[in-house]
């Protein structure tokens, strides 16, 4: 449950850095369906598509939204995959975030005879 919870939080943030407004994530569409939070996300800048597969095997790993309100029992190993999924989702909203940042725009915008930093420092030449 917390994983997802996780999870949910960090497209619920992607999805206010890329334009969407808070008072529409409270709705049903993003309220707590990760394939829609991903899917909204995907809509607005493609580079989140890569989402689509781990945040669907997240959130068919939690049966209900009722699992949130209840005590239910879960296999160690189904607990570990959603960790490392949910670690997933999480750790590429924050690089995207952190890149755009960087970079000083919302999505990539590579321009011929440009510089860029990766993440790790590194100096590129986009050709």
């Amino acid at each position: 449950v917390h994983s997802h919870e996780a999870a949910e939080k960090f497209l619920k943030v992607a999805l206010l850095h890329v334009g969407l407004g808070p008072d529409q994530l409270g709705k049903s569409k993003y309220r707590h369906d990760l394939n829609q939070l991903v899917v909204g996300l995907a809509g607005r800048q493609s580079k989140y598509s890569y989402l689509r597969k781990p945040a669907k095997e997240l959130h068919n790993l939690l049966d209900s939204m009722n699992a949130r309100y209840s005590s239910l029992k879960r296999p160690m190993k189904d607990a570990a995959e959603a960790f490392r999924l949910a670690r997933h989702c999480c750790s590429f909203v924050a690089q995207q975030i952190y890149l755009d940042k960087q970079r000083g725009v919302p999505d990539i915008a590579f321009q011929i005879g440009s510089f860029y930093i990766d993440s790790a420092g590194r100096q590129y030449r986009f050709c």
